[in-house]
């Protein structure tokens, strides 16, 4: 039986099984391309669903008090961006498409893999009255910039994560046209959500969220 370790490589990362793993795991004996595409989707839907969400047990204010007296959420915060700019890598991408492209089934198109990530990422916004966290709302502005960054607009960076995609968005041919297609995805979530919003720092960040995102549009001509 193969058992997948989750980890974050093994999104969008190469493979290498020698004959000893191939005798010994009837499934990769069976075809290695439909294991890994399996260990790939696992490792995604972990990291959405445990790394990138508020660990509430982890966040008690009497700890956090005694760790910082200002800019308490800065730790997490930090750790959570840092890991999606590491999935949002355009080298990712690039990896995903070619082994999608060898060997149909195996990977990801650019517009699936965004788009997977981006339900997770917004997946308040299906709630009937959306709450988002402080941590959450840090998070998703951290990925709205990230695609401001893939779409080409380059007037402003908030970060050098952004800037970084920016300069290596060309290493996957559909990531462009991806992001300008999840960017008009997420708008129109946002504005069917804003009022609907359970509280007021949900919705006037939703509403930033939307205005921003109209911004990069308009820029793009789109």
């Amino acid at each position: 039986m193969v058992v997948p370790v989750v980890q974050l490589p093994t999104v969008g990362s190469v493979h290498h099984v020698n004959e000893l793993d191939r005798r010994h795991q009837p499934a990769i004996r069976a075809g290695q391309h439909q294991v890994f595409h399996v260990i790939e989707r696992a490792a995604i839907r972990f990291l959405l669903d445990e790394a990138l969400v508020t660990p509430k047990w982890l966040l008690d204010p009497d700890v956090l008090n005694r760790l910082a007296v200002f800019n308490a959420t800065a730790p997490l915060t930090q750790s959570q961006q840092d890991i999606l700019a590491d999935m949002l890598l355009p080298i990712r991408f690039r990896v995903l498409e070619d082994a999608e492209h060898l060997k149909p089934g195996s990977g990801m198109q650019a517009s699936a893999y965004l788009s997977t990530i981006q339900g997770g990422l917004f997946r308040e916004l299906k709630a009937p009255s959306p709450k988002i966290d402080i941590y959450r709302r840090n998070l998703q502005t951290a990925y709205v910039e990230q695609l401001k960054a893939f779409s080409g607009e380059i007037q402003r960076f908030r970060s050098f994560n952004s800037l970084i995609a920016a300069m290596l968005t060309d290493l996957s041919i559909d990531l462009r046209p991806a992001a300008i297609e999840g960017l008009k995805l997420l708008k129109r979530d946002l504005d069917s959500a804003e009022m609907r919003a359970g509280d007021t720092p949900s919705r006037l960040h939703i509403a930033q969220l939307s205005r921003e995102i109209e911004k990069i549009l308009k820029i793009r001509g789109n």
